[in-house]
């Protein structure tokens, strides 16, 4: 999703390539030959509801080498379909890569299609050995996107080839949409230098230690080296951090012992602030960071890794090595703001340390429930296959983790299917006992406040991920009279009493996901909002004219990205998905900055599609490796052994610092609003504005400048004026 150098971008196609070698590896990049030898298949998707493939050969899909509409030079390639959910496949002849480098693959893309259809275009590229077997697969987190209509558009991937032998490289591009007339120019294939991380250990600092232990600080959003100290660290005499009341604070506290150090507890101390305020020694946590061993073949991923979370009083720091330990201190609500200091207790071979440690407490509080709402997929069925407690003990493991983390939604639970009966060709909810408890349970205990609605949730998807269901209640088709009216009673009904009952939380219909403007959505659509006008229809999709009956669209970060697109729909809501938080080094600053993403692109919320995706069989403490982008969906770790629990990790706990970010920011808009009407919303982005380059998608990968741009909300919102100078410029 996220591709960089020094300057990085959503591959919205503003990159700029740096070519160390120049060489060419397309024989005819811009098709000046007249012609085109590239294989080409094709197929149509039929039936999204039941999804098949099927291969096809018709004329009415396909490509060719025209000259009327170019790039530069007298040709390009013009792709075309005609054919009902037709798509055509196009394969460049191979090309040779070397492990271990960094590559660009980089051509433009002109869509021309005259429906109201989108058009989209996907590249997958896939790498083999020297015998011809494949071994392995690019993937970021949006391979394909939708392309905006009338301009040449680049599109460009960078990747590094992972150290397992591949020698090969092919290229699959594939286009879709009815309608579909696209035309492809100018590509280009070159190394690249490595990506880079500015000004990585900015923010650390070293502390007084104790003899053979140094001892540094870092922020959440970097990635403590297993070994090797940073060279030349700022030296402070204390730990200093600053939060809001009702706010968790984080930062790493590292250990670098010169001999193994055996049975290390560390503990906090009463925190004393102004006029005989304290923070007691119970709002301190120290939990040890561990680490993954990523194989070779994982490429700029591969090494050890800091994530699982182990919250030990007891541990080992292996010598000339580093054991990070996230501390956290959670500040109480209606804490008196001020100066707090405290410290650290370091007990190791017999010997105390202590590091004194001072907190700033914010004049303002964050809220209980966080601002940014958010859709993070937790699964029963993935997390049981490795705990077997019973299935509310379960359910109830997992809404711990996500309320842990404030995560206010999870779009994976199932909920308890309301009682109704058939009659006469209408439907009647008759009992919602099962269905109000669990929810006022999720309110209650957990902090939920969005849920899916029960059985109105993915009756489909593109990919045939969820099968799909073309019969609804009673049997009968969705889109028969019955069907349809069976859906509307159900709608209006459920819509009714959620209403009443729970007023705090929201219902969401997410009907379907990521549809590629389907026939088959329309009675669904239509059925629904008949029955419930006001009911919120939620769907993985960009903004388009297309669907008048959704409420909140919910996009992809993904090439060409354009918030403009907005104003087709403007009563339209909008979130971004999809979350990521690899365990690469040149993408860990993305868990925590997506929220800041969100803010400066105008969503309210954000979702994930997965937080434990070990399907199937993948063990995240061993196969870390095999899940989806080396641990992009999977957050949480599983018991290692009977009685354990579930783990969860550095990148989760940096999402939460993510979502406090976001808090801060509405918080600023809020009081900006209050004083200067119609300008919270600039004045915030105009100090976020150092994160980004050039536009809303390209942003610095400077994690010490993601921390000082929080702390500079924090001082906004403890300043008695606003900035007049800034206000009179919006």
């Amino acid at each position: 999703m996220f591709d960089r150098i020094e300057t990085t971008v959503l591959l919205s196609g503003l990159l700029i390539s740096y070519s160390l070698t120049g060489a060419e590896a397309f024989s005819n990049p811009g098709f000046e030959s007249g012609t085109c030898a590239w294989k080409t298949r094709t197929f149509r998707y039929h039936n999204a509801l039941k999804p098949a493939w099927k291969l096809i050969s018709v004329k009415t899909t396909g490509m060719k080498v025209q000259s009327k509409t170019v790039r530069s030079g007298k040709y390009a390639l013009t792709i075309f379909n005609q054919t009902p959910y037709g798509y055509i496949q196009l394969y460049p002849p191979a090309i040779p890569v070397s492990e271990g480098k960094r590559y660009s693959l980089r051509y433009f893309v002109y869509n021309a299609s005259t429906s109201s259809e989108p058009t989209t275009i996907l590249t997958d590229l896939y790498f083999d050995n020297a015998a011809g077997h494949q071994v392995w697969r690019y993937v970021r987190e949006f391979p394909a996107f939708t392309a905006r209509k009338n301009e040449w558009l680049p599109v460009e991937l960078r990747f590094e080839v992972p150290r397992n032998g591949a020698s090969k490289m092919r290229i699959c591009i594939q286009a879709s949409g009815n309608g579909l007339c696209g035309f492809l120019d100018d590509f280009s294939f070159r190394e690249i230098p490595p990506a880079k991380i500015s000004g990585r250990y900015d923010a650390a600092r070293e502390l007084p230690g104790m003899p053979g232990l140094r001892l540094w600080t870092d922020i959440i959003q970097v990635q403590t080296p297993y070994q090797g100290m940073p060279q030349k660290l700022t030296r402070d005499s204390a730990v200093r951090l600053s939060a809001a009341s009702n706010e968790r604070e984080y930062v790493q506290l590292i250990l670098h012992p010169e001999s193994d150090l055996r049975n290390v507890r560390l503990s906090g101390l009463r925190l004393n602030g102004p006029d005989g305020a304290s923070i007691g020694s119970a709002a301190y946590r120290f939990q040890r960071i561990g680490y993954i061993d990523i194989p070779a073949s994982a490429g700029s991923k591969a090494g050890m890794r800091p994530d699982p979370l182990f919250r030990e009083t007891v541990f080992d720091a292996p010598k000339q090595c580093n054991t990070p330990v996230l501390l956290s201190i959670d500040v109480p609500k209606n804490t008196r703001k001020g100066l707090y200091k405290g410290g650290i207790v370091i007990e190791a071979g017999g010997k105390k340390h202590t590091i004194p440690l001072e907190l700033r407490v914010r004049s303002f509080e964050l809220p209980e429930t966080a601002a940014l709402k958010t859709f993070f997929y937790a699964r029963y069925e993935e997390f049981v296959r490795f705990d077997r407690r019973p299935k509310d003990e379960i359910l109830d493991i997992i809404h711990d983790i996500l309320h842990e983390h404030r995560i206010n939604g999870n779009q994976g639970q199932t909920l308890p299917m309301p009682e109704y009966k058939l009659k006469d060709g209408r439907l009647t909810i008759t009992g919602f006992d099962a269905f109000d408890k669990y929810i006022q349970r999720r309110i209650d205990r957990d902090g939920m406040r969005i849920f899916p609605v029960p059985y109105l949730y993915f009756f489909g998807d593109t990919g045939g991920f969820y099968k799909g269901r073309d019969r609804v209640f009673g049997n009968v088709p969705y889109n028969s009279p019955e069907g349809k009216q069976y859906l509307a009673d159900f709608a209006g009904q459920f819509q009714a009493h959620v209403k009443k009952r729970f007023p705090q939380a929201e219902f969401l219909a997410y009907i379907w996901d990521e549809p590629r403007g389907n026939a088959e959505l329309d009675p669904l659509l239509k059925s629904i909002r008949s029955g419930a006008p006001d009911m919120t229809i939620f769907m993985t999709v960009p903004i388009r004219y297309a669907y008048p009956e959704v409420n909140i669209f919910c996009d992809a970060f993904q090439p060409f990205f354009k918030p403009s697109f907005h104003a087709a729909l403007p009563n339209a809501r909008f979130w971004i998905y999809n979350w990521p938080a690899s365990l690469s080094p040149v993408e860990y600053i993305q868990a925590r900055l997506f929220p800041l993403l969100a803010y400066f692109n105008d969503a309210e919320g954000a979702l994930i599609w997965q937080i434990f995706n070990a399907y199937p069989n993948k063990n995240p403490w061993t196969d870390m490796v095999k899940t989806y982008n080396c641990g992009s969906a999977t957050l949480v770790y599983p018991p290692r052994k009977p009685g354990d629990r579930f783990h969860t990790s550095q990148r989760f706990a940096a999402i939460r610092e993510g979502i406090d970010d976001f808090d801060y920011m509405k918080l600023l808009e809020k009081r900006v609003e209050a004083a200067a009407p119609g300008k919270g919303r600039a004045y915030v982005k105009a100090l976020l504005a150092p994160m980004f380059t050039g536009n809303k998608l390209e942003y610095r990968n400077d994690p010490a400048l993601l921390s000082r741009l929080r702390d500079k909300l924090g001082d906004a919102l403890d300043s008695s004026e606003l900035d007049k100078k800034l206000l009179n410029s919006l």
